[in-house]
This record gives structure tokens, sequence and C-alpha cells, in this order.
């Protein structure tokens, strides 16, 4: 099914539940957990090469007009979609909780500023992972034009970082303080891209993922992302969410 799992826990916990029950494979859209960059960001953080994680920073900065809203009736609805971050933003969201691991405690603030909806269109949280690592996460609607979705991982022995999918720097040890680019350079971004054309979606990642759940029926085993992978990240989202309401850091896990 689609991203997020759904918009609240407790539906969340429903659809899970059931699909145990009925002994069926759940996967939720994740694609960019099988990008090429992230694939290989995985590997390098599986291989220890960036050392203990210090700092993970997760943006999406894109835009939508007022027309995108309007142009569907639950858009930007709290029962039915939320706003910035639980609809655009979660996908780096979950890219962030599976890289940097399990999140401890969430301060938030989200405003509405340029949207006439129901949720924000605009986010901004502090966040600190159970490891002791912080970190941050921005996700907007109304960033003109619209930019690439940006994920920055950091640690003791380097730093990688990740746009639309695509390593565009990383940099390590003696090394870490040059820019070693890993993509196409300048022109990279040079095609409409998600943050300013939604028709712009590559699909190769999202077969990747459609492939992996064929292969979980088959092979009778879970599929790469998980109902209960995608609820962690619709946890961090509704922390998020509850901070900005109540003024208060949220704590996670409990």
């Amino acid at each position: 099914m689609e991203k997020p799992i759904d918009v609240s826990l407790h539906a969340a916990d429903r659809l899970i539940e059931a699909a145990q029950a009925a002994g069926v494979a759940l996967t939720v859209v994740s694609q960019h957990r099988f990008d090429e960059g992230l694939v290989e960001l995985k590997r390098l953080l599986g291989d220890g090469a960036l050392g203990p994680l210090v700092l993970g920073e997760a943006s999406t900065k894109w835009y939508r007009s007022q027309a995108y809203y309007d142009s569907a009736a639950w858009r930007g609805t709290h029962a039915m979609d939320g706003g910035s971050l639980m609809n655009q933003g979660i996908h780096y969201v979950d890219l962030l909780r599976w890289c940097m691991g399990p999140v401890a405690e969430i301060t938030a603030v989200c405003s509405t500023l340029a949207h006439q909806i129901e949720a924000e269109d605009t986010s901004l949280a502090i966040v600190r992972f159970s490891s002791g690592a912080v970190g941050t996460i921005s996700s907007s609607t109304a960033a003109f034009p619209g930019f690439p979705q940006r994920l920055e991982i950091t640690g003791t022995e380097g730093t990688v970082t990740v746009e639309d999918g695509q390593i565009v720097r990383r940099a390590f040890g003696a090394d870490a303080g040059l820019a070693t680019p890993a993509g196409s350079g300048a022109g990279h971004h040079a095609a409409p891209v998600p943050g300013s054309d939604p028709g712009s979606l590559d699909v190769a990642s999202h077969a990747a993922q459609i492939a992996d759940l064929l292969a979980a029926v088959d092979g009778g085993r879970e599929p790469a992302v998980t109902g209960q992978g995608a609820r962690e990240a619709l946890e961090i989202v509704c922390a998020v969410y509850e901070s900005s309401r109540t003024g208060r850091t949220v704590t996670l896990g409990r």
C-alpha cells in the first residue's frame, strides 16, 4: 500500500494485526530505500565506514501550489492526509530512521504559512536518537520553486550526502574536509524533480520494491519494508505533530 501506512498509530496497528492474522505479506511504499544512493549508503554504514554516528539530517523542501491542495478534498486534511511532513516528508523521515536507528525524543514546531489547508505546510524538528546521536527533520511544501530531497549522515569518520536518491558527496577520514562529488555534477537536477513537479517521479525504485514484495510472497519471507518499519516512520511524524501541538518534547518508545 502507499505511504503513509495510515495517519494514526491506532489505525496502523489494526492494519498490521489484520495482515498478521490473515497470514499475508504487507509492505508500504518506501521506494527510496531501493534508490541506488541509499543502497550504497546502507552498505557503508554496515561496513562502519562512517564510524559512530553523530548527526543525521533529513530535508524535504518542496513546492506545491494552492491548486494542488484544492484538486482533491482530502489533501491537507488532518483526517486523510496530514501536511507536508506526513505526505511528502515521510519518505526521508523513513530513511533517517533506517540509517540512524531508533528515535528517543523529538522537539518540533509546525506552521501553515503559505496555503489554505488544515494541516501544516512547514515543519522543523530536533531529534535525539537512542544511540545518543542527534538530528534534524525539515519539511515544507512552501519552498519555491522546490528542491531535491536531502539526507546527510555524519559519523566520527565521515559524511555522506544524498540528494533525490543519489550520493552527491562522500568524505572519509583524513579526506573529510574535501568535497568528493559522486553524481553527475551541477546538471544532475536540471530535469524536473518531484520537489516542483509531482509527475516527475522515477519509477525504477518503485519497481524494485514491488519485485521485493513478489519475491517475499514466493519465498515465504517478510518484505524488505514491513508494516512495522512503516509504523516507525509514522510514529516519528506523529511525535512531531504532538510536540508542535503541546509545545513539549515527546519521548518515543514508551
